[in-house]
């Protein structure tokens, strides 16, 4: 039986929903939507947030494992439409 996901922790959600996941090229600081950096201690905190916090927070995680299979998709398709 699988391990239910443990409860979303408000302090992570409240930060994440004030993140600005846009973050500048070859830095892996985030910055809040007002653009001040995020301290040492709120990059800790959105470090450590799970999957599950993330996605209720609205981000996109990027899943290299979905673009192999949508490419191998693709190519099986475009095979059995030739």
């Amino acid at each position: 039986m699988p391990t239910p996901s443990p409860a979303p922790r408000p302090h992570v959600m409240a930060l994440l929903f004030d993140t600005d996941f846009d973050r500048p090229w070859g830095t892996r600081t985030f910055r809040h939507l007002d653009s001040r950096p995020f301290t040492d201690e709120e990059q800790a905190i959105a470090d450590d947030a799970t999957l599950e916090e993330s996605q209720a927070a609205g981000v996109r995680i990027h899943d290299p494992e979905a673009g192999t299979e949508a490419k191998a998709a693709f190519t099986e398709l475009a095979k059995s439409s030739s």
